[in-house]
């Protein structure tokens, strides 16, 4: 089994899915499954864009509306790991986890998964000591508050 594992997307899907394509060919093999660490960029609107944690240099909308809208699908399983550059409120929504558009599964704040008898963890968010302990809060999504849902906070 071959499994890809990216680090930060920044919403640069299709760049990812070229890339893999272009390996399996020179390669001779297939890529099973993806896997995206951080920073994923779920932007399907600009609503969602506002509600983003980044500076104004990196708001762009990247390519997961392409993927959210079918007007693209993934053409591997790709599992994602939030960072701390993410649409909280979209992620919010899914704060278990679930699938974001089809092939394309969000594990959640903390989720584990079993891919062809490989379990598979992701704990979404970065590591802050000063806020780790101070716990999770339910509050309105207010640009004031966004920052704080992208710090990953004991279970």
């Amino acid at each position: 089994m071959k499994i890809a594992v990216e680090g930060c997307c920044h919403g640069k899907l299709d760049a990812i899915y070229d890339r893999i394509e272009q390996l399996e060919r020179q390669n001779g093999y297939q890529v099973d499954l993806v896997l995206i660490c951080g920073d994923f960029k779920a932007i399907r609107t600009q609503a969602d864009l506002r509600c983003m944690a980044s500076p104004p240099k990196y708001l762009e909308m990247g390519d997961f509306s392409k993927y959210y809208t079918r007007e693209k699908v993934a053409p591997i399983l790709t599992l994602i790991i939030g960072g701390n550059h993410e649409a909280s409120n979209y992620f919010w929504e899914l704060y278990h986890g679930g699938f974001i558009a089809p092939n394309m599964y969000y594990l959640g704040a903390a989720g584990v998964v079993q891919f062809n008898g490989i379990r598979i963890a992701g704990l979404s968010g970065i590591y802050k000591d000063r806020d780790y302990e101070i716990g999770i809060y339910i509050c309105d999504h207010l640009l004031s508050e966004v920052r704080a849902d992208a710090v990953s906070r004991s279970l």
